[in-house]
């Protein structure tokens, strides 16, 4: 505040014999009065929670101090008496690198700007491991690359892939493990230069074992020694999947030549006996370029998955004759500008279907991105829910690997995207409702649930099993 102050000044003159003294009125002067002194307050009660645990990350927030709620705090962080971070304006903090399964002590002090302080102590208890433990094949020089995996009915695997050896041919395997992982039987052969390219596999009624390539279907004994195969004729182009009726006979679909590689309209049901003695071939013209995914023998039907000319995903059903009873397209609202691959159909736990597709093409921009589908349709061809799902940071770019329908009618799925792989649960509408990022690992071909209830991934192009334990993690 400013003040006006009249200053007066007496002056003494001295002469030889007196004194005279006269006052004189002086100038006004302007001053400034001394301010009050600031008056910081401590800083008050705040409260600390942590907001997230996982197996070695704990992430505590907290409030600001409700006593100075303008006051610009100072914090730091302690765990075991020992600083951790200071100085920092953040409400939040996380802690890495932390051990699995421990109890962490955290203090965080807020200190005013005349360097007050408040303390308050919480607690946590960091998850167990997530990751179990990591199984690999490889011995010294020699490399086994999964490429197809297959559960089989006595909760075992059936694995096929390549071997890379130093110094040696490449050879093919496949290999029987047990629950537990451990090797029943291997077989090792040498393939056509370059492998086989797409395969499938499946397990049969009796134990023995389907082996579809382009050009032959064979079948194995379980220590992979031919019993029989079939070779495609001229009406087949290349054989696509197969599956097995309640009688031991088998309904296989082939691509049909009509028209110049890689697809025409047609494709060819073959029926095959037991024995691997053809029945009957029919030929089913499409409206457009065709190509069939995956065949699933549903009572008395043969439901086919595939699209037509790239954009167009149908289900179609036939009856065991081989008669087109109907089609029904899926499509999108991104159909017009973008592909769309089938990747697998399963039943659901509430007997529908469950589709799972991979979109490809410039579906938010004009940069080619990739986005999963995945839809529930019933049996009368009504969609019951349709969800395009992804777990990127910024950019669109997701795709499915793998697919396992949980007893609790949740979906486990493996997905990649811009920022990696990541092991994702999908909730009964096929939201993403948790996900772990695997960091480490290479993108998988294969995920399944066990009968004790772990998560298993087996990585492609690699020869790791990755076994996780969701319990005290995810559940």
């Amino acid at each position: 505040m400013r003040s006006i102050c009249l200053i007066l000044f007496a002056l003494v003159f001295t002469v030889a014999c007196s004194t005279i003294t006269k006052e004189k009125e002086n100038d006004i002067f302007i001053t400034e009065k001394p301010a009050d002194p600031l008056v910081v307050p401590p800083p008050g009660d705040f409260v600390v929670t942590v907001s997230k645990v996982t197996d070695n990350t704990i992430t505590l927030d907290w409030t600001t101090s409700p006593q100075a709620p303008n006051q610009i705090l100072t914090y730091g962080i302690a765990t075991n008496d020992s600083v951790i971070i200071s100085e920092i304006k953040q409400r939040t903090y996380t802690f890495k690198n932390l051990i699995p399964d421990k109890d962490y002590s955290f203090k965080v002090v807020a200190f005013s700007s005349n360097f007050e302080k408040k303390a308050v102590l919480v607690s946590a208890h960091t998850l167990k491991s997530f990751i179990e433990k990591v199984v690999t094949f490889n011995y010294a020089l020699r490399r086994f690359n999964f490429q197809e995996v297959v559960k089989t009915a006595d909760n075992g695997y059936l694995v096929y892939g390549d071997i890379t050896e130093w110094g040696f041919q490449n050879k093919l395997f496949m290999m029987k493990l047990s629950a537990d992982f451990s090797v029943i039987w291997k077989s090792e052969f040498i393939g056509p230069t370059g492998g086989f390219g797409e395969v499938q596999m499946v397990e049969c009624s009796d134990h023995n074992i389907l082996f579809v390539t382009n050009n032959t279907v064979y079948k194995y004994d379980p220590q992979a020694n031919t019993i029989w195969a079939y070779q495609k004729t001229s009406n087949v182009n290349f054989f696509e999947c197969i599956s097995e009726n309640s009688d031991g006979s088998f309904y296989l679909i082939g691509d049909a030549p009509n028209a110049l590689y890689p697809k025409g309209n047609q494709y060819v049901v073959v029926k095959l006996d037991a024995n691997g003695i053809e029945l009957f071939q029919k030929t089913i013209t499409a409206e457009g370029p065709v190509r069939i995914k995956k065949i699933m023998i549903d009572g008395n039907n043969l439901v086919l998955l595939g699209t037509i000319s790239d954009a167009q995903l149908f289900i179609s059903k036939l009856d065991f004759s081989g008669n087109l009873i109907i089609s029904q397209k899926f499509l999108t609202k991104y159909s017009a500008y973008c592909s769309e691959s089938p990747y697998a159909m399963v039943l659901t736990k509430d007997n529908n279907y469950l589709v799972m597709s991979n979109l490809n093409g410039p579906i938010f921009s004009s940069s080619y991105t990739n986005l999963p589908r995945y839809f529930k349709v019933n049996k009368g061809g009504t969609i019951i829910w349709d969800q395009f799902q992804n777990i990127t940071s910024g950019g669109y770019d997701s795709w499915i690997h793998g697919i396992d329908v949980l007893d609790n009618g949740k979906y486990l799925t493996i997905l990649s995207d811009d920022n990696g792989t990541s092991l994702v649960l999908l909730n009964e509408l096929g939201n993403v409702e948790k996900h772990y990022k695997l960091t480490d690992f290479q993108t998988g071909m294969f995920v399944d649930m066990n009968a004790q209830g772990k998560y298993l991934y087996f990585t492609i192009n690699m020869d790791k099993i990755i076994l996780f334990d969701p319990a005290g993690y995810w559940e």
